[in-house]
């Protein structure tokens, strides 16, 4: 019985690998149809964090049948249409495994279709008609630039990897990464309605000249309070007084809550114990895991070790070498 129930959902998976992805756009079924090794549209591979990569260019139409097909898009982690007067993009939710969506600069309204790609890890859509912008789904997403849109509203208390965030020319009112122990990079100038920054995180924060963009925080005339931690207090105010921003109507404070994830405990039915350790410990989970990996980062968001899991509801993870500290394991 296990076997035949086995060989039904691989045929299942079978066929419905073969169907036609419904792509209303036809500027972004063009783009994706014009995808080849001599371009950069559609890649297979990682972007390192030394910003090298072992990004392969691929054609995503590997048929020649003028369809974009399930089978085709699953293995893809790059994609890249910016400027090609894309207005919708529906279809991208059947890209699995992306990790890197290069969109900007073109008229996209609605960014619905993404929520459920788990892997991403960098969105770039800034230059577009975006209003919200889900990010709940989005765990692994470490930078993200959405600038030049009309957001409102930005929730990053899901997203435990974030560590770069330019959301400038927005409606925001408020910003908070207190849940966000790597987030070390902001760039929000010319929010109107911003009121409250908190960025309050236990990481110090990276300002120009160090950043990618080096943005001032100007244009944000209702900024009344920033939390910080204490740490990095001067560097701060020397920041916003280097850009001319009048800091005397700003209340400066590091009484905010940190809500930065425990790792203690039980969560999304995954265990980690002993917590604290010497450098060895335990995950494990509700069920046995088909094939997966865990991850150990530093604080700086430099990862110091990966394990594969196969077939297995537990690992041991032995670490004796570090230094006595707060880690993240993913």
């Amino acid at each position: 019985m296990q076997k035949s129930w086995i060989l039904f959902v691989l045929l299942g998976i079978m066929g419905s690998n073969a169907q036609v992805i419904n792509i209303p756009d036809p500027n972004f079924k063009a783009v994706l149809l014009a995808a080849s090794t001599n371009n950069a549209i559609a890649a297979i591979g990682d972007i390192l964090p030394d910003n090298s990569t072992t990004l392969v260019n691929v054609k995503i139409d590997t048929n020649n049948n003028g369809e974009i097909e399930v089978n085709e898009v699953q293995d893809i982690t790059y994609l890249n249409f910016i400027g090609t007067n894309v207005n919708d993009i529906t279809g991208i939710e059947n890209f699995i495994n992306l990790k890197y969506l290069l969109c900007w600069q073109n008229y996209i309204s609605s960014m619905d279709s993404v929520s459920s790609l788990t892997h991403l890890e960098r969105i770039i859509c800034s230059n577009n008609q975006i209003s919200t912008l889900d990010l709940n789904n989005l765990t692994s997403l470490k930078i993200l630039n959405c600038s030049n849109n009309q957001i409102n509203t930005l929730d990053f208390s899901n997203n435990p990897l974030i560590e770069m965030v330019y959301c400038g020319n927005n409606q925001l009112t408020s910003l908070d990464f207190s849940h966000n122990p790597l987030f070390n990079e902001l760039g929000c100038k010319n929010n109107p309605n911003l009121t409250d920054i908190n960025i309050k995180n236990g990481v110090a924060q990276q300002f120009p000249p160090n950043t990618i963009y080096n943005e001032c925080w100007t244009g944000c005339p209702s900024l009344s309070r920033i939390c910080a931690d204490s740490f990095e207090l001067s560097a701060l105010q020397t920041y916003l007084s280097d850009c001319g921003i009048a800091t005397a109507g700003i209340t400066f404070t590091t009484s905010c809550a940190l809500n930065s994830p425990d790792l203690t405990g039980t969560v999304n039915e995954i265990k980690l114990y002993p917590n604290p350790n010497q450098g060895l410990f335990t995950v494990s989970f509700a069920s046995p895991i088909d094939f997966g990996t865990v991850e150990v980062y530093s604080m700086v968001g430099q990862r110091l070790a990966e394990v594969s899991v196969h077939n297995a509801d537990q690992v041991t993870i032995q670490l004796p070498h570090l230094a006595a500290g707060c880690y993240l394991v993913k």
